[in-house]
């Protein structure tokens, strides 16, 4: 393969991997202002748009390389399965792990973010939720595991990418357990092979885990007589 056919690649792979962390470095500085949150957002969407270019101008690719063809039935089945299964099992149980290694938890960031408005919080889950995967197991682990032939090793480069990108925002305990429902979505994704079921869960569990409470506070304290 000649170098010329490598650099969309390349370039992708550098937008995929530096991309979020630089954003979460930036929005870091201004972590309690709604506005640089919402830039931070923006410059997410910044990111997936030059990915989407990239592959269809720079690679001559389609959507479905990444991963993102035709959701059918089963999108929806597997996704909100998988979903439940990081809700009910798999989220308590890993919530449960920095504290066990002697690192901070969850609750530091969950507290800053829960003075943020409800609103925002739907919309930095979905577009986090969406975005990560798009830049890290659609570009990143496909292009990767095509110029390794092998997607184990794909796979592990990607989830190490994708762990090491939260800790600037979450912290190092929070990005281990990042590393295992990384590294569980990354099989999930080679195994399927259907993008929209791992943003699907991927959406759905951040969404329990980071909006709904604060949702359902706002409810609350609307309803409550002046």
């Amino acid at each position: 393969m000649l170098l010329r056919d490598l650099l969309p690649t390349v370039v992708g792979c550098i937008i995929a991997f530096a991309g979020p962390p630089l954003v979460a470095f930036f929005g870091k500085r201004d972590a309690g202002s709604l506005r640089a949150m919402l830039v931070g957002q923006g410059m997410l969407v910044g990111l997936l748009i030059a990915i989407l270019l990239l592959v269809m101008l720079g690679e001559d690719q389609t959507m479905a390389s990444l991963g993102l063809g035709r959701p059918t039935s089963a999108t929806f089945v597997w996704g909100l399965g998988s979903a439940a299964s990081f809700v009910m099992v798999i989220g308590p149980l890993l919530l449960r792990l920095p504290r066990f290694i002697g690192l901070a938890g969850f609750d530091a960031p969950l507290a800053d973010l829960k003075q943020l408005p409800a609103g925002y919080l739907v919309l930095a889950v979905v577009v986090g939720g969406t975005v990560e995967e798009i830049l890290y197991r659609g570009f990143a682990l496909t292009r990767i595991a095509a110029l390794t032939d092998s997607g184990w090793t794909a796979g592990t480069i990607t989830t190490l990418a994708f762990a090491a990108a939260h800790i600037q925002r979450w912290g190092w305990g929070p990005a281990l357990t990042t590393a295992i429902s990384g590294a569980i979505l990354t099989v999930f994704t080679l195994w399927r092979q259907d993008l929209w079921s791992t943003i699907l869960a991927h959406v759905l569990t951040d969404f329990f885990g980071i909006a709904l409470g604060p949702i359902i506070a706002s409810v609350r304290g609307t309803g409550e007589p002046g």
